[in-house]
């Protein structure tokens, strides 16, 4: 129980950084720097992704208080996964992509484009 306590506490801690990081990007883009929401867009995007719900339907469906920090209820699992998604979104943000763009390779597991080729069968196979 102590030591699941203390892998928490250094997971958050890594992730207050991280999050310090991510809003850092946010403010420095010139892409997204001049719109004020923003911020709470990629909240919402990070834990969508990252856990497959908002923070609202998180608190619902562990019956904590709306006004819970979510970071409070996770355990280290899904903090980690939290840290994880922060930092990827913070690169994606340094490469200056906009919000949408995110949005859309984050929810296509990374993929911005594909098609499917159609290989022509080789004769008498």
């Amino acid at each position: 129980m102590k030591t699941e306590l203390l892998q928490r506490q250094l997971v958050r801690m890594a992730g207050k950084t991280g999050r310090r990081e991510m809003t850092d990007a946010i403010k420095e883009s010139p892409v997204l720097s001049d719109k004020w929401y923003v911020y709470s867009n990629f909240t919402k995007l990070l834990y969508k992704t990252a856990l497959g719900y908002d923070v609202s339907k998180l608190r619902e469906v562990r019956g904590v208080d709306k006004k819970a920090t979510p970071l409070d209820f996770l355990n280290k699992n899904e903090l980690d996964a939290l840290n994880k998604r922060q930092n990827q979104i913070t690169t994606l943000i340094d490469l200056g992509m906009d919000y949408q763009t995110i949005k859309d390779v984050l929810s296509n597991q990374g993929v911005i484009y594909q098609t499917t080729l159609k290989i022509p069968e080789k004769a008498g196979s």
